[in-house]
């Protein structure tokens, strides 16, 4: 990571609305200390003023990269869920959320049958997320490595559009890390 990445984020109040295009941020801008004195100093409460200042830890922080997950064979998915707000289970001692998810896959062909699959990495401790795939999560799905691999749960489904919204009956926990793939059945 250099100061001059840019990272993009979105929320349901992004200042384009509806088109939800996201924030674009420089790395260098979002470090703050848990004082809040920097980047986060300029952030209001309440829903809807403060999503554009997303907090960035100067001692230890975690985050994804969407380099090196993907497959080119796989579907779009996208991953909503039922809260706006997850525990500091770091720096305070508090139970982590249980949150529900919705998973919207996307550029589908009708009639197809396709299989969505599901891993869960557990926290490592109380206090650490367990961010890294670890070899657990396939980079790809060749010779059926989704299907061999230890997924948490795998649904099958035919699609009927080009878009296919399922809920997950399993609830997503804040202080682990969940992955979603899906690819057309084999």
């Amino acid at each position: 990571v250099y100061p001059e990445d840019v990272i993009v984020h979105g929320s349901d109040y992004a200042p384009d609305g509806v088109n939800n295009l996201g924030y674009f941020r420089r790395m260098d801008s979002l470090v703050d200390t848990t004082e809040m004195a920097g980047n986060c100093s300029e952030a209001q409460p309440g829903v809807g003023k403060n999503e554009m200042y997303p907090c960035v830890n100067d001692q230890e922080a975690y985050g994804y990269s969407i380099l090196g997950q993907a497959s080119g064979e796989a579907q779009r998915v996208s991953l909503t869920v039922d809260r706006i707000d997850e525990p500091d289970v770091r720096d305070f001692p508090r139970a982590a959320a249980h949150m529900n998810a919705s998973i919207t896959v996307s550029n589908l062909v009708p009639g197809t049958e396709y299989v969505l699959y599901r891993w869960d990495l557990p926290t490592v401790d109380s206090a650490v997320p367990a961010f890294t795939p670890n070899g657990t999560v396939p980079t790809g799905n060749e010779e059926g490595e989704y299907a061999s691999s230890a997924y948490t749960s795998a649904v099958s489904f035919t699609a009927a559009g080009t878009t296919e919204l399922r809920r997950d009956p399993q609830t997503i926990t804040s202080s682990g890390a969940t992955y979603y793939r899906c690819v057309e059945a084999e």
